[in-house]
């Protein structure tokens, strides 16, 4: 996120606490550990995708980013085949944009470092010109 430009100095997950004062939040779309998606029912997707959308609905952020692909098709019904590129979106979450980022999870390793910053530094660019 510092090399994007989205924060202003380098963060660990010990400050994401820090992340609403540089006008930033993070969410689980399902609050609960698991070995992978596998095990996750499209039920719990049901209850976190309300959730989030009660959570946009409160903070009404400016654009509200989704690490990976998969979880958009989850969350928009997105037909199985059909093409999902990262960055800014048609569809919206409680008419918020909505922009699809690379997941960074060393599960989904297909995107390189550099695609990764890039579509860091595209968001930082989208959301500076709301």
């Amino acid at each position: 996120m510092y090399e994007s430009k989205l924060v202003s100095e380098p963060l660990t997950y010990q400050d994401d606490w820090r992340l609403p004062e540089m006008g930033l939040g993070l969410t689980n779309i399902i609050q609960r550990p698991s070995t992978g998606i596998d095990e996750l029912k499209s039920s719990e997707y049901a209850v976190g995708r309300k959730r989030l959308v009660a959570t946009v609905q409160r903070c009404r952020p400016q654009i509200v980013a989704l690490l990976g692909v998969t979880i958009y098709r989850t969350l928009f019904s997105v037909t199985r085949g059909q093409r999902v590129d990262l960055g800014l979106q048609l569809a919206q979450l409680a008419d918020v944009p909505v922009f699809v980022l690379p997941n960074p999870s060393g599960r989904n390793a297909h995107y390189s470092y550099r695609v990764m910053l890039g579509a860091f530094q595209a968001l930082c660019k989208e959301a500076d010109s709301l």
